[in-house]
């Protein structure tokens, strides 16, 4: 039979996230607590799950829940199932970038890995960007969260060959659908705070520009930490936390500095700083 055991990851106000290995398989559950399943949590629980079952393909990390197993594309429905209190995914065999970047790990941690590892991701944010809705024309799909504790790597990344196939982007508990509106000034702000584009710090709208801008800034976390340089050194804190130039420096000789640029129009997009990163 093997033995199971269960490991619990994160919890929050809301949901708790569990790892649960067994010795034949293992996978990731995501579960609401008890005091907070209530019909408003259920939906964003259930639109967590379906968008990232609409992103599925290399790159993502894929929700194995068999009730959701019939979705592939974001379908557009009245009316959402109030059952879902908990969702599957794969369990991803390595570590987070953030657990990578600490003390104990960094020496994985090479520069080449790193800029091979955000070009991936890079590419995956391109398909994510351009996924259709049902009628065809671009959905409009913004992950808005991505950053280095949302970035797992396999851990056969680690040896000789890195490849960037075991390379994921997981959590789209914040994705945006351009079909759902404006967000307001408190959306706008959630999220990972070093990690808000300018735009979204004044309360704007995210786009795929967002994106880009945090998976650069990702980028110049894990360069820093490769150094032994600490992450906080690339923000002018007394300026409300901007990005400096000491930042956008790390960048520089990639030629991708402009994805830290403050006007999300000046910077590249996701399959341009691919290309940037793959040079």
């Amino acid at each position: 039979m093997g033995q199971t055991r269960r490991v619990t990851l994160s919890r929050g106000n809301r949901a708790e996230v569990t790892a649960v290995l067994h010795d034949s398989h293992a996978f990731v559950e995501k579960r609401l607590l008890d005091f907070a399943n209530v019909s408003t949590e259920r939906t964003a629980l259930y639109y967590e799950a379906l968008l990232q079952k609409a992103s599925a393909g290399p790159g993502v990390v894929p929700i194995i829940d068999e009730r959701l197993s019939h979705v592939t594309r974001l379908r557009e429905a009245d009316e959402v199932p109030d059952e879902l209190e908990f969702f599957k995914r794969h369990y991803v065999h390595g570590f987070s970038l953030r657990e990578l970047s600490s003390p104990v790990l960094r020496h994985h941690l090479t520069r080449e890995r790193s800029i091979l590892w955000i070009a991936r991701i890079a590419q995956v944010l391109h398909r994510v960007h351009a996924l259709p809705s049902l009628g065809g024309e671009p959905l409009g799909l913004i992950h808005r969260d991505v950053t280095w504790d949302n970035i797992l790597v396999d851990e056969n990344e680690l040896g000789a060959r890195a490849s960037g196939d075991g390379v994921f982007l997981n959590d789209f508990g914040l994705a945006h659908v351009k079909s759902w509106g404006a967000l307001s000034l408190d959306e706008s702000l959630q999220g990972a705070r070093w990690f808000l584009s300018p735009e979204l710090k004044a309360g704007g709208q995210p786009s795929p520009a967002s994106d880009v801008y945090q998976a650069a800034l990702t980028l110049c976390f894990l360069l820093s930490a490769h150094e032994g340089k600490n992450a906080a050194a690339l923000f002018d804190v007394g300026l409300g936390n901007p990005v400096s130039e000491r930042a956008r420096a790390v960048l520089r000789p990639l030629g991708a500095e402009t994805a830290l640029d403050e006007a999300p129009g000046n910077r590249p997009t996701a399959l341009e700083l691919s290309a940037l990163l793959s040079k």
